[in-house]
């Protein structure tokens, strides 16, 4: 299982610049075989930005 840091897929975006926006930066973590996220707790966010 992989899981990120806190609020580490959102940091992808804002910390990092690594994605262009939130919705990439779930991308890219999915993508990188992401099981878990810490932060948010619910993966509710994630499917409203890939919707």
């Amino acid at each position: 299982m992989i899981v990120t840091d806190w609020e580490d897929i959102i940091r992808l975006h804002e910390r990092h610049k690594i994605a262009s926006n939130p919705r990439e930066a779930v991308k890219i973590a999915i993508q990188a075989g992401i099981d878990m996220s810490m932060v948010p707790n619910s993966f509710s966010f994630v499917i409203t930005l890939l919707i």
